[in-house]
């Protein structure tokens, strides 16, 4: 509810209904008369929503920022989390407009419009009117993976506000603090501040896309990194200002804009035709003392002038000294100035042919405005993003000079003699002339912009309409009891969502808390179904693999197999779920998962963890059709390390039994084993597709083979972890905290490559392995984080106190679960000693960290050849005697590590997983290759429901 956010919204609503779209614009009783104005003649739709009352701070009958006295950070952010009261008249609106909604368009501000946009089904996108370079700056310094600034860094160092820092992912940038400023001035600002950008940041990560009041060749380069790095979606699809020219043409049908524009054609008649526009936006309070200096600046200047004050400003009771300023002022200025009181409309008079420059607080509104009518900024910022909006317009786009304050700082006054001098140089100066030339040419680029063939909005509209079919979608995820297999799971679900899908997420009640964090402000649903009881080897209360002491094969094989006693509560949940289901993605452990979708008729997808390579070369040892292995062989324990067999379908690649062999203790293992393997197996041949989380470019010999010979079909659409790092970085937990703060000390010593170790959560590291890791890293060193399963830390307490003061000033150990994705991407972080879980060496990969490979069970020496050997983003560790479960002593430990972290072989395995880090990236852009797997999933498992 302010006009500088308005009108952007009245803009694209004319872009809107010149596509033919059907348009509602929603707002309150209060600013009903200047939104239905400016849609007067429009086929659009106003529907009112009735303003919260006893708001504090805000008066009664006031419903808008414009409106207020004077406006505090503290206010706007009172006003902004109180707009949510407004929520259920927004839904029942909604629920009751025709045609059906087909997408919305709402303030960044507007956050809780997510929630009833998913709630009906249709998406959201969000638009802030700030421009791509200043949101590209703030997403580098505070939230990029090489971001080097905290929001408590700002408040902490107010002394160092002139001094400058260098935008990391654009060098070229350098800002002070009090440019990208977020301090607040107390612990009651702060607990309102913190709670407006989480609630808002969150919102619009969850959103369907941004709309910017911007064009692409106005700043390529940040729209780019927009697009790439911050994962949603950004359509650039103004100057919105001139498509509201094309549709509507100055009238100056009010009063005040009659004499305006006498006054202006006045000048041109009379050839002193240059004025100079000043206004600081209808938000903007600036003091008496400044008001002053700037009437003084303009006087000596000696320019001709056209001077908007906000009305609250401009009223001035009469007997007070600033009216007696003012009425002589205007008095000595009446040849060539003119001062309005309140809104202009500011396009007509920029457009205006006598305005040659533009003194303004350079709010995006007002840049756009300018650059559009070929009008260079004398650049006075004042708030909010504003100050990267003046460095853009100077530095970066070079149309427009800057005015400095007496002391440098943003809130410091600026004297006249620096308002005279530079007004003179923008309407008269050499590099007056430099800028107006540069405004002139970005004009012809924008107006290009809104040209038929060359904008967004169709691209835009024509998405949206293409993704609508996605509302309808319902998808239901159901994982293993193990955070391991949970955890791409989520992931998966915040790619649905991103692309609005319904999303419902089942687990037991003890894995419900772990889920609920993770998919923390989204629509996602989770449903309980009850674990079962008295599972042999399980203790009571223990819901996931996780939480035993220790996870051996058959252990591990009884639990999963125990699991098909929840068959009935799930059919049950798919029976009553609304809306009905389209399909289930369930982990390829929960075979039984398949009869459920089945008998309910909907497709059901199986998630397994693994590569395509693992995948293929367990197909082609046992399944293929030139199949190398046979039961006699099977008991020939002598070769477990020789490197003798080929794999038929693969004859690069060469394995030693203990890499793809489980060996089983005894025939009762031996037949739990067989009856798992068998009951997953048939059941992941029938279900309709496989959900890798992987991408093509990685592995697609395997992929083309897996989809030409075995089945069911691939859908790669990882990297699943890029996905969902922009809402994981919120570092709240306190162990989260001291890790970061470890990590972020190593770089400020200068000693900042750090190797990060861990296992997994399942792994079982015996007491004499731990000791000889430890010793091996005391050797090396190196600088390490090292994270512990927590069971295993507490059987080995007193040798790890011990260790840890020896390694104090190097070295960290965590006991439990980490964020394993926020530490390697952490830019500190230089390398990854690993059991090589899929997750492990998806995450690595991803965060372009190359692995020290050491493999413990399952299919992970598989994975440790193919990040070895295949792809070669790793080096190897050797145990003793060459076998899997052998003691790798402390010097092969020590050796390995120093030769990844600083050898040469350590050189070259970087280079490369920085090479398929950017790969991935792209992979998972749209257009790319994940993101086609996705939609192809999408509409096809949809195809084979309807059928």
């Amino acid at each position: 509810m302010a006009k500088g956010h308005t009108i952007p919204f009245l803009h694209l609503a004319h872009v809107l209904l010149n596509r033919h779209v059907t348009v509602t614009i929603l707002t309150t009783p209060a600013n009903r008369p200047f939104i239905a104005q400016s849609l007067s003649g429009t086929p659009a739709s106003i529907l009112e929503l009735p303003f919260p009352e006893n708001i504090p701070g805000v008066p009664a009958g006031v419903e808008s920022i414009d409106a207020l006295p004077s406006v505090s950070f503290f206010l706007i952010q009172t006003i902004v989390l109180s707009t949510q009261l407004m929520k259920p008249d927004l839904e029942r609106a909604l629920e009751n407009i025709q045609p059906p909604v087909s997408f919305m368009v709402s303030d960044g501000f507007l956050w809780w419009t997510l929630d009833s946009a998913s709630k009906l089904g249709f998406p959201r996108l969000v638009t802030y009117g700030m421009s791509h370079y200043s949101m590209a700056v703030f997403h580098s310094l505070f939230f990029g993976k090489k971001s080097v600034l905290h929001t408590h860094e700002v408040k902490v160092n107010n002394n160092m506000e002139t001094k400058t820092t260098v935008v990391p992912d654009f060098p070229w940038i350098k800002v002070t603090r009090n440019e990208c400023d977020t301090s607040v001035e107390n612990g009651e600002d702060e607990s309102i501040a913190l709670e407006f950008i989480t609630k808002t940041t969150e919102a619009t990560h969850n959103s369907f896309g941004i709309i910017f009041n911007s064009f692409y060749e106005l700043e390529p380069v940040f729209v780019d990194y927009w697009s790439r790095e911050a994962g949603l979606k950004s359509w650039p699809v103004g100057p919105l200002c001139l498509h509201a020219i094309s549709s509507s043409k100055p009238t100056k049908a009010e009063g005040r804009a009659v004499v305006i524009h006498q006054w202006l054609d006045e000048k041109i008649e009379k050839e002193s035709s240059s004025v100079l526009y000043v206004a600081f936006g209808s938000q903007a309070t600036v003091s008496s003392e400044q008001l002053r200096e700037i009437a003084k600046g303009l006087e000596d200047s000696n320019v001709n002038f056209l001077w908007v004050l906000r009305k609250s400003q401009a009223e001035m009771a009469e007997p007070s000294e600033e009216y007696k300023f003012f009425e002589g002022f205007e008095n000595r200025v009446k040849n060539r100035g003119m001062v309005v009181r309140g809104w202009v409309d500011q396009m007509q008079i920029l457009n205006h042919k006598s305005v040659k420059g533009f003194l303004s607080h350079c709010g995006w509104n007002s840049v756009i405005e300018s650059i559009s009518s070929g009008v260079p900024i004398l650049a006075w910022p004042l708030a909010a993003e504003q100050p990267l909006n003046a460095k853009m317009v100077v530095e970066e786009i070079k149309v427009g000079l800057r005015v400095e304050s007496w002391d440098g700082s943003l809130n410091g006054v600026v004297k006249s003699e620096e308002v005279s001098k530079m007004v003179k140089e923008l309407m008269e100066g050499e590099m007056g002339k430099e800028v107006r030339k540069k405004a002139e040419e970005v004009a012809v680029m924008g107006h290009k912009a809104v040209e038929e063939d060359c904008n967004n909005t169709n691209n835009m509209t024509s998405t949206l309409s293409s993704n609508n079919h996605d509302h309808h979608i319902h998808a239901v995820l159901f994982p293993f009891m193990a955070k391991g297999h949970t955890i791409p799971l989520l992931h998966l679900a915040h790619v649905l969502l991103n692309r609005h899908v319904t999303v419902t997420f089942l687990t037991t009640p003890a894995n419900r808390p772990f889920i609920a964090q993770s998919l923390s402000g989204t629509s996602a649903a989770i449903l309980e179904l009850p674990f079962p009881e008295n599972m042999p080897g399980v203790p009571a209360g223990v819901e996931g693999t996780d939480a035993l002491p220790s996870v051996s094969m058959p252990v591990l094989h009884t639990f999963v197999l125990g699991t098909q006693l929840m068959k009935p509560d799930l059919d049950r949940a798919l029976e009553n779920i609304q809306p009905p289901v389209s399909f289930m993605v369930s982990d390829g452990f929960l075979w039984w998962t398949l009869d459920s979708a089945s008998k309910l008729g909907f497709p059901r997808l199986v998630s397994y963890g693994m590569s395509h390579y693992s995948m293929a070369v367990f197909h082609s040892l046992f399944n293929g059709k030139t199949s190398a292995l046979h039961e006699q062989e099977q008991d020939d324990n002598n070769m477990e390390t020789e490197t003798g067999t080929v794999v038929p379908d693969f004859p690069w690649i060469k394995l030693a039994r203990n890499e793809f062999f489980p060996r089983v203790k005894n025939d009762e293992e031996e037949s739990i084993a067989l009856e798992f393997q068998s009951k997953t197996i048939e059941a992941s041949s029938n279900s309709f597709g496989i959900i890798f989380n992987s991408f093509y470019e990685l592995e697609p010999v395997f992929v083309d083979y897996w989809n030409r010979k075995v089945g069911p079909k691939s859908y790669p659409v990882g990297p699943l972890c890029l996905h969902a790092m922009p809402s994981n970085s919120t570092k709240t937990e306190s162990r989260a905290d001291d890790v970061h703060q470890w990590l972020d000390e190593k770089i400020e010593k200068g000693s900042s490559s750090v190797l990060y170790v861990a296992f997994g959560s399942q792994a079982t590291v015996s007491s004499e392995q731990l000791r000889e890791i430890a010793k091996g890293l005391v050797y090396s060193n190196v600088n390490f984080l090292w994270v512990v399963r927590k069971s295993q830390a507490e059987e080995c307490i007193k040798f790890f106190e011990g260790f840890e003061n020896r390694v104090k000033n190097r070295g960290m150990v965590v006991r439990g679960w980490v964020d394993q994705m926020e530490i390697l991407n952490h830019k500190s972080v230089k390398g990854f000693l690993s059991h090589c879980g899929w997750n492990s060496v998806m995450e690595s990969i991803s965060a372009g960290v190359p692995i020290l490979a050491w493999p413990m069970g399952a299919e992970q020496p598989l994975n440790a050849k193919m990040v070895a050997e295949e792809i070669k983003v790793g080096l190897r560790v050797k145990s003793c005697d060459g076998s899997l479960n052998g003691v790798v002593k402390s010097e092969e430990v020590s050796t390995m590590v120093k030769e990844l972290m600083e050898g040469e072989k350590g050189k070259e395995v970087r280079k490369n997983v920085e090479e398929i880090a950017v790969m991935g990236h792209k992979a998972v852009e749209e257009g790319g290759s994940s993101w086609e797997a996705l939609d192809s999933l999408l509409k096809e498992a949809c195809k084979m429901q309807m059928q």
